[in-house]
């Protein structure tokens, strides 16, 4: 991005401060109709991203602190950032989206590299990754001390050194395990291991790749799907999909992944639930858990739906009209060569199945009308397997008779819509199947 180029909402004349997770702000002059999107794409032409924030800055957000400490909600990217600055304690830009495309960025980018090493940081030293594994934090706390001292010069890197800074390398749930001595101690320890010359903040941050729940964004949640966990769990969601945590111990308890979840939405205030169905079965099972920020997960979960269409190079995806118009633009879209050249470059059956369930999913989601659709998704599915010839059918139209369909008020979905729904109770678990 040039120095001449225009970025919306930048010419204000009211200041806005904008903290990173390591603490450190800029300020921007905005307006009162200066959007979150807006703020992004000013903080992305300030660091000076490789691509100059055309690309990188959509995988960012900005997000609301209550207590000035953690990232709560993300800020929608139509948002006015003046309306929400006032009863917040902090607006926070970090990484929303943890993409593929991000993730490469780190190897020569260095704005890219440092974004993702502080917010990795704050998330192990807050307990968030990592969480409780003491060998993998003695770890990445070595790689955080090399980033900040160097190589390991035994005659300043002993015992003393930073006794009383600790916490800026040990997360604070786990320094009542061991005394402050003990674990400055194993902390050089590991630090004399790493070899002169490393990069350590881009070890740190693949680290960090490595762990399936890396960007995992949790809420804490009550559920009644599963009798054998607790009441209280965690639900996370990032680009591998749904994860259900213990509370304490943030073990594993369910996951789901993306390519799993038929659908999904919330009902303001109150809950938040997505539907599981295996991709030979016309019967799922729906895993509802209360909550009040259901709209952040299902927020999430779409926008990483949105994020995967774009990674494969295409855009409107929203522009069918009609469930005739749904089936055959999905057809044009299979048939373009971009496409089809992005699809070969996924190595595994996996990787294209998931983007065809997760494309399927963007298409149907937020009609209004939703009868009829088993049999548009299992035409669909059929190509998930490979079978093409289900789409000749779509060709010759298909009509139908939406005023025989009840449409209920009572349930609202991600976007809005209305929807309709009848309830089954199994053992275990409440099961809603919607026609």
């Amino acid at each position: 991005m040039d120095s001449g180029t225009h970025i919306a909402g930048c010419d204000g004349d009211e200041p806005l401060k904008i903290y990173f997770l390591d603490n450190s702000s800029k300020t921007l002059m905005v307006d009162d109709d200066s959007t979150a999107k807006d703020v992004c794409d000013m903080i992305a032409h300030r660091l000076n991203y490789y691509d100059g924030g055309i690309r990188s800055s959509t995988f960012f957000a900005i997000f609301e602190s209550d207590d000035g400490a953690m990232p709560k909600r993300a800020l929608a990217p139509e948002e006015l950032v003046r309306s929400v600055q006032h009863g917040t304690a902090k607006l926070i830009y970090m990484m929303k989206l943890y993409m593929p495309t991000a993730l490469h960025m780190v190897s020569y980018d260095e704005a890219m590299l440092h974004m993702q090493y502080i917010q990795g940081l704050h998330r192990i030293l807050t307990g968030v990754q990592f969480h409780g594994d003491a060998e993998k934090c003695i770890q990445m706390g070595a790689l955080s001390f090399y980033v900040k001292y160097g190589y390991h010069n035994p005659n300043i890197h002993k015992l003393g050194f930073i006794t009383h800074r600790l916490l800026e390398f040990i997360p604070a749930n786990l320094m009542s395990q061991k005394a402050a001595t003990e674990w400055e101690g194993e902390l050089y320890e590991a630090h004399a291991q790493l070899r002169k010359g490393l990069n350590a903040k881009l070890d740190f941050v693949k680290t960090c790749h490595k762990d399936p729940n890396n960007g995992c964004h949790y809420v804490e949640v009550k559920q009644k799907c599963y009798r054998k966990h607790p009441s209280a769990v965690l639900v996370g969601i990032n680009i591998n999909g749904v994860w259900v945590l213990h509370k304490k111990s943030r073990q594993c308890l369910e996951f789901y992944r993306l390519s799993e979840a038929f659908r999904w939405g919330f009902k303001p205030g109150l809950n938040f639930y997505f539907e599981v169905r295996p991709p030979d079965s016309d019967q799922g099972m729906i895993y509802e858990f209360g909550t009040t920020r259901g709209n952040e997960l299902s927020a999430l979960m779409t926008d990483y739906a949105d994020a995967l269409l774009d990674e494969l190079g295409y855009k409107d995806v929203a522009s069918a009209k009609s469930a005739v118009g749904v089936i055959h633009n999905l057809k044009e879209v299979v048939a373009t060569s971009q496409l089809k050249k992005s699809i070969k470059s996924w190595t595994t059956q996996e990787e294209k199945e998931l983007f065809y369930i997760v494309y399927i999913q963007k298409l149907w989601r937020g009609y209004k009308q939703r009868c009829h659709f088993e049999n548009w998704i299992g035409e669909m599915e059929e190509e998930v397997h490979g079978n093409l010839d289900a789409y000749k059918e779509a060709e010759e139209g298909v009509e139908y008779d939406y005023d025989e369909v009840p449409v209920h008020e009572d349930r609202q979905y991600y976007n809005g819509n209305e929807g309709q729904q009848y309830y089954e109770h199994q053992e275990g678990a409440e099961h809603y199947n919607y026609s």
